[in-house]
């Protein structure tokens, strides 16, 4: 039965361990051998993460094929609503009775702003927005921002 990487690493580290009581000859053959496995264990994962990658992003890309099928679907659904209702007033039909649907014509209001810039600011909403940039910025100048640090991560980088 194989190892996994995880047990594969901590028979490494035992093996470290152990290295001043081991005869040295035996110590190195074990060693080579457990990184022989390590390494053949971190290909393989590399294998899945990219295969894994490479899924993602087809998956986003079909993701932005169906959301233009979306779009031009509702843009096809409000040219026909805007179509029809466009015939129903010039025919003078407010209002239709078929066998599966009652069709009319409904009076609504909306705003329509022609000019943002003429608004008045207490028309505005503002969103709040953290800038991650800012803050690392004014800590690596030596200030301190509340409730905020760097930390420093390590990474996977396959090539």
């Amino acid at each position: 039965m194989s190892l996994t990487l995880y047990e594969l690493t901590g028979n490494y580290q035992q093996l470290l361990e152990l290295a001043d009581e081991a005869d040295p000859q035996a110590f190195e053959d074990t060693l080579n051998a457990l990184e022989d496995e390590i390494n053949h264990k971190a290909e393989n994962i590399a294998k899945v993460i990219k295969t894994l990658e490479a899924e993602a992003k087809a998956l986003e890309e079909e993701k932005k094929r169906l959301e233009n099928r979306i779009t031009s679907r509702k843009n096809k659904i409000q040219r026909l609503k805007d179509y029809l209702q466009d015939n129903l007033e010039k025919a003078g039909l407010p209002k239709v009775k078929g066998k599966t649907f009652i069709i009319w014509v409904q009076n609504s209001e909306k705003v329509h702003v022609s000019d943002e810039s003429a608004i008045p600011e207490q028309y505005f909403v503002m969103k709040r927005q953290l800038s991650k940039s800012a803050i690392k910025e004014a800590i690596e100048n030596g200030q301190q921002v509340a409730g905020a640090e760097i930390v420093k991560n390590k990474s996977i980088r396959i090539r």
